[in-house]
């Protein structure tokens, strides 16, 4: 009887170890792939410039790549004074691939340290792993678009890598700017 005690227990602990979280992996990657934070908009000359406002700076570009067999579609840089800060990452949004993003996510990273559900906000569901460097969110986006033919659901799968300390660098920049109602 006390060993089958034991072994239940035993069990139940390597369940919990199998999802124990790894965010040691996010923070020690410091980025995506070879988007790494830090890094200035040099290397990123061939992107197009989709946002430049009081000391945040967005790139976009289409890109050929891919999470295993999932293929990226587009990736968004984002830069605080010209640092890489914030990257957003769209992949292809066949619904196959929805469940097995987030069990690759689960494998490389563990279970995820908070989930959110917004019906209201396109039916997204988040999914966020939070080191203490760097953050990671993945969202399904569940969309409706209305045509003359009827409803068409649109479904988009972004991962947001960004610094824990975007907000607070973003704030910081910005109250490095001088206005006219400074003098």
């Amino acid at each position: 009887m006390i060993i089958k005690k034991i072994l239940i227990i035993v069990l139940l602990l390597s369940q919990f170890a199998a999802f124990s979280q790894n965010l040691t992996v996010l923070d020690s990657k410091y980025g995506f792939k070879d988007f790494k934070f830090g890094n200035n908009t040099l290397p990123y000359k061939n992107y197009k410039l989709i946002g430049d406002k009081d000391h945040e700076i967005i790139l976009f570009k289409k890109i050929t790549d891919s999470i295993g067999d999932i293929p990226i579609k587009y990736a968004y840089l984002y830069f605080i004074d010209s640092s890489l800060s914030k990257i957003e990452i769209v992949v292809d949004s066949n619904i196959r691939y929805q469940s097995n993003l987030l069990l690759a996510l689960e494998a490389v990273y563990g279970g995820p340290t908070s989930y959110f559900y917004m019906p209201e906000l396109f039916n997204s569901k988040s999914y966020r792993w939070k080191g203490n460097i760097v953050e990671l969110e993945y969202d399904v986006w569940d969309d409706k678009v209305y045509y003359d033919s009827g409803p068409v659901y649109k479904e988009w799968l972004t991962l947001t890598y960004s610094l824990i300390s975007y907000d607070e660098l973003l704030k910081q920049a910005r109250k490095k700017s001088y206005n006219v109602d400074d003098f």
